[in-house]
């Protein structure tokens, strides 16, 4: 398997791609859920509230940007489809023509929460053009169904270049800042953050903090800020191999640098774990 060269590094921007307030069904308001992003360190965020578009854009000030957005309501009721950078609420009804109506418009759609949803793999087969898809939802934890990262490797698997985002779905107070993206943007506009998330220059995290991603023609090298507990390849559908700190020693891997193996084919990406089994997740390389 051979990669194009690349290198993730420098500096980078912290958002929120999830997140519901008042004009929906959140508990806090546009004005609320700016002010406890803002405090949490957060660079940008797009508001998201269901069926619902509003412009929020006055809410921004210096380093702190808010994106419009919105969730829309698919087939069924519970396919759900985040239209990033869009302006108004758009198509509703058919998720193949919400995620359509998302890319017509210039913004980029994210198919939400597929374990929540109880998607099959068939069906997100059949649904096409969606560049995104939730691998992490903190509001999905109180239902154990956070996690879709295995989902992600399937459709990985099948041939679909789909990077993975992980956010808040926030609703309630505590919701705010268990899921988000670290975007390598050329700057904080919300064209440079689209742009940014439909190439995958990024990574999704649920807390711990990476700051180099680096491929070579047959490697990855991730860094993370921090000593982690585990740092862990997949590819072709799963595991591949791992890096980690014996049981109950102290964090001590803070790199991970790997030779893809050659039975990999299709796609390899790395996942790293801290003490707290919080974890972030590098976008895939073909």
């Amino acid at each position: 398997m051979k990669l194009r060269p690349f290198e993730l590094s420098g500096p980078s921007y912290r958002g929120a791609l999830h997140v519901h307030t008042t004009f929906s069904d959140g508990r806090l308001s546009p004005e609320e859920c700016c002010d406890r992003y803002r405090a949490l360190g957060f660079d940008f965020l797009f508001i998201t509230d269901h069926d619902v578009w509003n412009d929020h854009s006055s809410l921004s000030s210096p380093g702190f940007a808010v994106f419009n957005s919105v969730e829309v309501s698919g087939s069924g009721g519970r396919e759900h489809v985040l239209a990033l950078g869009v302006r108004g609420a758009g198509e509703t009804g058919d998720t193949q023509r919400v995620i359509d109506w998302t890319n017509a418009q210039g913004g980029v759609p994210v198919l939400c929460h597929p374990h929540w949803t109880r998607m099959s793999l068939r069906r997100a087969l059949e649904l096409g053009d969606y560049p995104l898809i939730e691998i992490w939802n903190g509001t999905s934890e109180r239902e154990l169904s956070a996690d879709n990262v295995h989902f992600w490797d399937l459709l990985l698997q099948e041939g679909r270049r789909v990077y993975g985002v992980a956010d808040d779905d926030c609703h309630r107070i505590q919701d705010y800042g268990r899921g988000f993206v670290q975007v390598w943007a050329d700057e904080l506009s919300e064209g440079a953050i689209l742009k940014a998330l439909r190439e995958g220059r990024f990574y999704s995290t649920s807390g711990p903090r990476i700051e180099v991603i680096r491929a070579g023609e047959d490697s990855l090298y991730v860094k993370a800020q921090e000593p982690m507990q585990r740092m862990a390849l997949f590819g072709d559908g799963g595991y591949v191999g791992r890096k980690e700190t014996l049981p109950g020693e102290m964090p001590t891997v803070s790199e991970y640098e790997v030779t893809i193996p050659g039975e990999i084919r299709s796609y390899a990406r790395v996942a790293v774990e801290d003490r707290s089994l919080r974890r972030a997740w590098t976008q895939p390389v073909w």
